[in-house]
């Protein structure tokens, strides 16, 4: 067996050797002259200057949106004690052709609790609610309440029920109307809150 030729390789590699000693001596003759002991103090205070400067940024704005989210926080939160509210929603679906129950939840969203609270709802024609009203006493700060009120046969179809709540906020009797869509035999769609 003969050994194999290592030719081709020795040659590469003295090739390779040639063309970076070559490509060295060229280089240094373009290189730009070293710069003297004051510019490469200059560089280096710059560069330390630019780092602190960037490590000030970072801390300040890391500072600035932590106080963002908290002051976000607190005016929220200050904005529900100062409009505490109840929040009334009503069951999107309800069966059609038969009797049922039409679910009404009523959530104290405020930070403070709220006194006689009284909800009162207005179906249109085809909706028959065996009671018309809910009346608490007390609404705790973040309680929920829950009704099921009976309804009749009712056709397929979309109706808007129009609810008036009466409450009192400290000393302060306040009023809020707005309407809920209750579908009957169909899927009812996202509620929006008015």
């Amino acid at each position: 067996m003969r050994p194999a030729r290592r030719y081709p390789v020795v040659f590469v590699l003295l090739f390779s050797t040639l063309l970076f000693i070559v490509d060295a001596a060229g280089a240094e003759d373009a290189a730009m002259p070293a710069p003297d002991e004051g510019a490469w103090l200059l560089l280096l205070v710059i560069g330390v200057i630019g780092i602190v400067v960037t490590a000030w940024v970072l801390v300040y704005s890391l500072r600035l949106v932590k106080a963002f989210g908290e002051s976000t926080a607190s005016l929220i939160d200050a904005l529900r004690a100062l409009t505490p509210m109840p929040v009334v929603t009503l069951a999107g679906e309800i069966p059609d052709g038969v009797d049922g129950y039409l679910e009404v939840k009523v959530d104290g969203l405020s930070s403070l609790p709220l006194e006689a609270v009284t909800v009162i709802l207005a179906p249109p024609p085809g909706l028959v609610l065996e009671n018309d009203h809910i009346t608490l006493p007390r609404l705790d700060a973040g309680g929920t309440k829950i009704f099921r009120i009976g309804h009749g046969p009712v056709r397929k179809g979309k109706y808007q029920v129009r609810i008036t709540v009466l409450y009192h906020a400290g000393e302060e009797e306040r009023i809020q109307e707005f309407t809920r869509t209750v579908c009957a035999g169909i899927p009812a769609g996202p509620e929006t809150i008015d």
